[in-house]
């Protein structure tokens, strides 16, 4: 990650959870963030936040202990933010003989870094787990350890409705998970109860929805989509009349219809399907699966540009969030939809964001394709004549230089100068050559143009 963004992200961090009260990213910013600068501070930024969340935690005080603790720990934090994933962890201390408490932080582009995941130790040993599976700033999900063997689970729950009140009960003995239990509308009658094999993996469910359930994968197995949907669809029905709001049993159902569709080649039924994933709060982990390729979908094959673009918008987001950096393959097709919606401004940022970064020749040639044409949209001739030559050499068959030929011709019968007017038939010619289909729009841009400056020669 960049420096700059380092630092923007930090500061946005420290905003949110102390209100500028300390001070610590926003003052005396160091003209070079070195992997040293960053360590120092998230240390100071780590101990004020375990201060005051978690105070029963003792932090070290002593020089050697902080040194220690900054070198030892924050040092290779300092190293992850830059290389690898945009987070980082927050350790109340690396002693060995005391408890002690451990928060990771995840990157929130809008928001800076949250914690999500909470660990406790007695000594070295790990006593309970707390994730905040959902962003929403407290934990949903507790996992507690036996304290005397290492990596035994004694307990774990799920609050799924987010209120703050476990809906799933989770039994193991002698550390093996052998049930959970379900009351997910919380009327204090368990309504699913699955039972485990030994190696963790579910026997069987009894209970709500099962008999439909089992249908539905049956036919899953056997590639017969339409049957599958059917019976997703009545396991569906059958939760939404236990369920007088959302139920997150419903949300792999959803997504497993949308794939079905998909695989039959019912494209037009996908953005129905979708808003049914995106209108429940417990779906967005099936909304972030289904976002990329539904966004192929509706660019490419629907040609809804809108719809298309905004969910490779979200889809990016996302990636970006998991890997620090922008996706090549999704911001080449939103300069694509950006384009065919004529937003040329948001097509070149889209292009922005992964300039510089390495393009094998597919890569090279839409780059500098959809760069070109984004500038000619824009009317910028002069910066798009070198991006369309670059798409040019980088085409690998006819099909793709016929339509850079075309965008040349374009380029030239737009530009004004009536000198280029001979270069604009030059490329129209060899654009049809390479491609007879193109005609019909060729002799479309020549009327148009026409037209055009005969309007523009009137008084």
């Amino acid at each position: 990650m960049p420096s700059r963004n380092i630092w923007k992200y930090l500061n946005l961090t420290e905003e949110n959870i102390f209100q500028k009260e300390f001070g610590i990213f926003n003052y005396n910013q160091p003209k070079e963030f070195h992997q040293e600068s960053i360590a120092f501070r998230l240390h100071s930024f780590c101990y004020y936040f375990i201060n005051k969340n978690f105070p029963n935690y003792k932090q070290p005080n002593q020089r050697k202990e902080i040194e220690s603790l900054v070198w030892n720990f924050y040092y290779q934090q300092a190293f992850n933010i830059r290389t690898l994933k945009p987070e980082f962890k927050c350790l109340s201390s690396n002693s060995e003989i005391s408890n002690h408490i451990q928060i990771n932080f995840q990157l929130d582009a809008d928001l800076g870094f949250l914690p999500f995941k909470w660990e406790t130790f007695s000594k070295n040993n790990l006593i309970s787990i707390g994730i905040d599976e959902y962003h929403i700033g407290k934990i949903t999900s507790l996992t507690e350890f036996e304290p005397s063997v290492k990596n035994c689970v004694k307990n774990k729950t799920q609050d799924t409705n987010r209120n703050g009140i476990p809906d799933i009960w989770y039994k193991f003995e002698n550390c093996k998970l052998i049930t959970h239990k379900e009351d997910f509308n919380e009327n204090g009658n368990f309504e699913r109860r699955c039972f485990y094999k030994n190696d963790g993996i579910i026997d069987f469910c009894e209970g709500l929805g099962e008999k439909n359930l089992s249908l539905a994968r049956g036919y899953e197995e056997k590639e017969e989509w339409n049957q599958s949907i059917f019976y997703y669809n009545k396991l569906i029905e059958e939760y939404n009349s236990e369920f007088k709001g959302y139920s997150r049993h419903i949300c792999e159902p959803n997504y497993k219809i949308l794939q079905f569709h998909y695989n039959l080649m019912n494209y037009a039924t996908l953005n129905e399907r979708y808003k049914s994933l995106k209108s429940n709060p417990y779906c967005n982990n099936y909304v972030k699966k289904s976002q990329i390729f539904l966004g192929f979908i509706n660019l490419y094959s629907l040609h809804n540009w809108s719809d298309g673009v905004d969910q490779l918008e979200e889809a990016n987001k996302t990636y970006k969030e998991e890997k620090g950096w922008d996706s090549i393959e999704i911001n080449l097709a939103l300069s694509y939809g950006y384009l065919n919606l004529q937003k040329y401004s948001s097509c070149l940022d889209s292009l922005q964001k992964i300039a510089g970064r390495p393009f094998n020749q597919k890569g090279r040639y839409f780059y500098n394709y959809y760069f070109g044409s984004c500038k000619l949209g824009a009317s910028d001739f002069q910066a798009a004549l070198p991006a369309l030559r670059i798409a040019l050499d980088s085409a690998k068959d006819s099909n793709e230089k016929s339509i850079v030929y075309f965008k040349l011709g374009i380029l030239f019968l737009s530009s004004g100068i009536s000198s280029d007017q001979k270069n604009s038939e030059r490329y129209f010619h060899e654009a049809i050559r390479l491609n007879p289909n193109l005609l019909t729009v060729v002799e479309k841009a020549r009327k148009e143009h026409k037209e055009s400056k005969d309007f523009s020669d009137k008084p």
